[in-house]
């Protein structure tokens, strides 16, 4: 019974180290869901021209509308700029007037340009993405950083698409009552120690522990154009605060404790009992 008494102690011995290993072990995997409504949710708020979303902290809901595809257009519309709010809301209005509707869009999840915007956490593999609902039948694939070498410190130098399934699958501007039923997920391993880039300014929403993301996205609005003879694309992007869940989700090192205890506790119950008998 002695050996009994040793092998159930050792056990317990291993079991607790691993977990506890395995408690602090990174990166851990997270899973966020975001609707088509988070995507067009627009939140105007009293801002300097050229500030940032960062500047008027603003983590969820800010917007640019960005004629064409040349981001330095001299007509750019900002939701978080004052002076800029009747040129958005009445653009978001004739685009809606005339069927136009987001086809596509990324997410990010580097540094550089997403740090204005509240956008922190550096990822270290995006697992997968999905589309669920009205959303169903995007297609989805991994696009990596464009525009050369990507920011020093990066992980990984891909990003989550997703794309409307054509005809049926695009968001219309004009049917806000169906935005909801539009249903996205991404699933994104991040370590909680390194996973960071370290210009959480303006106390922005990213805490792993709830967790809780500010997230950069970027796609584009289309409709034809005034002639209907081609194409018509403005760049629409946005931040989002998503609260999510944590997938690898392991005991608290207390709760392994109290099970390593009522282990031995079992094990001793049998020795005593034997004895007596």
């Amino acid at each position: 019974m002695k050996k009994l008494i040793l092998v159930l102690a050792t056990s317990c011995a291993l079991f607790f180290l691993l977990a506890v290993g395995n408690a602090f072990a990174t990166p851990l995997e997270y899973k966020f869901t975001f609707t088509g409504a988070d995507l067009l949710n627009n939140v105007f708020v009293s801002g300097a021209d050229g500030s940032t979303p960062v500047d008027n902290d603003l983590f969820n809901g800010a917007r640019l509308l960005r004629v064409g595809a040349n981001p330095n257009h001299a007509d750019v519309a900002r939701t978080y700029v004052a002076s800029q709010h009747t040129t958005f809301q009445k653009r978001w209005d004739e685009y809606a007037a005339n069927d136009y509707f987001l086809y596509e869009f990324a997410l990010w999840g580097w540094d550089g340009l997403g740090a204005g915007w509240g956008e922190d956490f550096k990822p270290t593999e995006w697992l997968s993405h999905s589309g669920e609902g009205a959303a169903a039948n995007w297609n989805t694939s991994l696009l990596t950083w464009p525009w050369g070498v990507p920011p020093a410190g990066y992980i990984t130098d891909q990003r989550p698409d997703w794309e409307a399934d054509w005809p049926d699958g695009r968001i219309l501007l004009n049917d806000s009552a169906s935005w909801s039923s539009y249903i996205f997920t991404a699933n994104v391993l991040i370590d909680p120690v390194t996973g960071w880039w370290g210009q959480d300014v303006g106390n922005a929403p990213n805490d792993l522990l709830i967790p809780e993301l500010t997230i950069w996205f970027g796609g584009y609005i289309y409709g034809w154009d005034a002639d209907a003879s081609a194409w018509d694309y403005h760049l629409y992007e946005g931040n989002i605060t998503l609260t999510g869940d944590q997938i690898n989700v392991v005991p608290e090192p207390g709760t392994i404790a109290l099970l390593g205890i009522g282990l031995a506790g079992l094990g001793l119950y049998g020795y005593r009992r034997k004895n007596k008998a």
